[in-house]
């Protein structure tokens, strides 16, 4: 068996205090226990001073029991003034031991991560399980000023422990679970689903977008709650909080409410998004198995099933409401504000969280994009409103990774018409991101605007602050079309179509391995067609043997051809549970009559026929009619293309593959089988995942036989093709 390497984390610390026993406290030790630049820190009033040590524990790690050890790294993030370390050590049960990896490096003046230990570093002693998770496992440190008046300050502290499995044990032994994350439309982390009495399991083809999962949770649905109100002095005040809050009673926090009871947040509501991840032998850090929407809740009353079901989509669904437009060329600048001197930091942490915001006039009919400039990475979300702290009336997201201050644009799915708006910043559960600003006025139609929220009842208000951020607004000219003259159809038709629907908040996406590009070069019109009739259409013009998924967890689109060669081989008696060989004649095609356009006042009129397949099945017939086809050639590929798929009996295979010996999650529709152990023809078959049926300990796979190739002079003429349907609708709706 392989050698199976993990990781896990890296893990905040829960706990963090000053140990005492030397010269100088470290004060605030609980923000280490955050990454959001706010530190922890020491300040020397002269040279040659000591800090305690600062304690950090409780970092939570879950390890298997037949988990092995091979290192750990910690890392820092930190800056000062002619500070150096004095000691790192790790503890177990809260006492420091094994190596010293103190440094004679010193602090910078900005923020570094600095890294101790590693993969393979063990600090000079050994490690179990149970000591690694264990909450006294944790890391102890403390700093020396070298000279004069100086500091030292960390942000946060991480670990990450390294390991692997002991191969005595089976995949079987490990347990499987599946953890149901909730979050907002916009990305902000509620809570985990508890009571979660499903099994999870989906049902997912080839050259299919899209699919849905069944969530019942054995909550009972009561929707009444206690409303919150503000404690008032006995002036009739509220009080406040440190962030300028009300301070509110206590209310009974509901976990299910109706979409349009948007005063609280809840875990269960319309709308809200869930992620879903899966533990096992070969994923013990979680797999991201499905990640959608909630699209409807059934609440179930009854003395003994009160519950309630949710129904899922997957995020491939959306690509049917987004218009195609091409390339994203279709933005004007309006207004902007590039003056910076400043930042302000965007964060999410533990239910509280900071935002930015800005409130702009418009120059031009409308709003369709806005530009910030971001340091840092986060998943970013821009809401646009119509007033501040008014009605949201849009919002996109986009993963954001910068190394430096970078121009960053964010495209709304639609625009938006009006001579004033508000749009707000916010970033992920955990995460931060720095903003570009100016500290001083200077965008004289809007305003610059801050919220946080401290976590617990109410929530935040946005007030405008003295300052600007920096920005570019857009306008868009609405097109509902785009055209493609000789371009190669997965780079250069659906790459930039799906990029301009990312732009606009799309949650579908590529990656350079997803795609493959044909050798073909062809014209093509849209006009009214949504990004999911793009990727149909780029389907039909590539190759035989191309296929197209998303994949419901990381919602990554491929586009490329099956392979050549069996992506898995499934052993009889070892990976199979049953299988079942059908082969059927039922959509067997010997006989095609091809009508076309008209060529000299006469429609284009063909026949293709197979005599080898009309004697051993009989006549199969198939009228094929497509007036976009004037030329002899085209239709001769077209009808040969049908009798060459067509004119055998197909292959229809029902395989279960069980999860005991096999990691089954990657046996994914596209995905090309072959078959050992069987000591018969079926040794030979390779066939395609057209459908799978995904459960827990097993996976059901409706497998098809593998396209049959045409030349490529075949193949460019089939696909020589002008798309009409929509052509002559106006360029943009009335």
């Amino acid at each position: 068996m392989p050698t199976l390497n993990y990781s896990s984390g890296p893990f905040l610390p829960g706990t963090a205090a000053d140990g005492g026993g030397s010269d100088v406290a470290w004060t605030n030790p609980n923000n280490a226990k955050v990454t959001d630049n706010t530190t922890t820190d020491n300040i020397w009033p002269s040279g040659g001073l000591r800090s305690n040590e600062l304690l950090l524990s409780n970092f939570g790690f879950n390890l298997p029991d037949s988990a092995v050890v091979d290192g750990i790294l910690v890392e820092v993030k930190r800056y000062g003034i002619q500070a150096v370390d004095s000691v790192v050590k790790l503890m177990k049960g809260g006492v420091a031991t094994g190596d010293d990896k103190a440094t004679t490096s010193g602090y910078p003046f900005i923020y570094e991560v600095k890294a101790y230990g590693g993969a393979e570093d063990l600090w000079g002693t050994t490690w179990t399980v149970a000591e690694i998770n264990n909450s006294g496992f944790g890391v102890t440190l403390s700093a020396m000023n070298i000279s004069g008046s100086g500091s030292a300050n960390i942000d946060s502290v991480q670990i990450t422990v390294y390991w692997h499995y002991d191969f005595t044990v089976a995949p079987a032994d490990v347990p499987i679970r599946h953890v149901y994350k909730m979050f907002t439309n916009d990305g902000r982390y509620l809570g985990n689903l508890p009571k979660v009495t499903s099994k999870f399991a989906l049902q997912e083809e080839a050259n299919n977008i899209g699919c849905s999962i069944n969530i019942d949770v054995a909550v009972f649905p009561d929707v009444s709650r206690q409303p919150t109100e503000p404690i008032l002095t006995e002036a009739g005040d509220p009080i406040l909080t440190e962030d300028d809050l009300p301070l509110l009673t206590e209310g009974a926090v509901p976990v299910f409410l109706p979409g349009d009871q948007t005063d609280q947040d809840v875990l269960i509501r319309n709308g809200n998004r869930v992620q879903v991840y899966e533990y096992n032998y070969y994923y013990p850090n979680g797999k991201l198995m499905f990640s959608g929407q909630v699209n409807k809740l059934t609440a179930r009353y009854g003395s003994n099933s009160s519950g309630i079901q949710m129904l899922a989509y997957s995020d491939g669904l959306d690509l049917n409401s987004y218009i195609a437009r091409g390339a994203s060329a279709n933005y004007t600048l309006d207004q902007s504000q590039l003056t910076e001197d400043s930042f302000d930091i965007v964060n999410s942490s533990g239910g509280a969280w900071s935002r930015a915001g800005q409130s702009v006039a418009v120059g031009s009919t409308n709003i369709a994009a806005v530009a910030l400039k971001l340091n840092g990475s986060a998943n970013v979300t821009v809401t646009l409103y119509d007033t501040a702290n008014g009605t949201a009336i849009d919002s996109t997201t986009k993963t954001v990774s910068t190394s430096g201050a970078e121009e960053v644009l964010f495209g709304f799915p639609s625009s938006h018409d009006g001579s004033s708006f508000f749009f707000t910043i916010a970033v992920g559960s955990g995460q931060s991101i720095y903003v570009s600003l100016s500290s001083t006025n200077v965008y004289g139609a809007g305003s610059l605007y801050s919220a946080v929220y401290g976590g617990g009842s109410g929530g935040g208000v946005y007030s405008a602050n003295t300052g600007d951020l920096w920005f570019k607004t857009y306008s868009g000219d609405k097109s509902t079309s785009a055209s493609f003259f000789l371009k190669e159809p997965v780079t250069e038709m659906l790459a930039p179509t799906i990029d301009d629907y990312n732009l606009r908040g799309g949650r579908v996406t590529y990656t350079e391995d997803s795609i493959e590009a044909t050798d073909l070069s062809l014209k093509y019109y849209l006009n009214t067609n949504t990004v999911l009739d793009v990727i149909k259409a780029v389907k039909d013009m590539c190759p035989s043997g191309y296929y197209y998924r998303a994949d419901p967890g990381t919602s990554i689109l491929d586009m490329k051809h099956i392979s050549e060669t069996p992506d898995f081989t499934l052993v009889k008696g070892h990976h199979i549970s049953s299988l079942d060989l059908s082969l059927s004649i039922e959509n067997v095609v010997n006989d095609v009559l091809f009508t076309g356009g008209q060529t000299s006042g006469v429609n284009l009129y063909s026949e293709y026929t197979s005599g080898s397949s009309i004697a051993r099945y009989g006549l199969r017939l198939k009228q094929k009619t497509d007036n976009r086809v004037t030329h002899p050639q085209t239709a001769d590929a077209m009808g040969l293309s049908i009798l060459e798929e067509f004119q055998e009996e197909q292959n229809q295979t029902t395989v279960t593959v069980l999860a005991r010996d096999m990691d089954i999650t990657l046996l994914t529709p596209g995905k090309v089988i072959g078959f050992a152990g069987f000591g018969s023809f079926i040794d030979q078959l390779q066939l395609m995942i057209v459908r799978r049926d995904y459960h827990v300990t097993y996976v059901t796979l409706e497998l098809g036989a593998l396209p049959p190739r045409l030349t490529p002079t075949i193949e460019r003429m089939t696909k020589e093709l002008l798309a009409q349907q929509t052509i002559d609708n106006p360029s943009s709706p009335t």
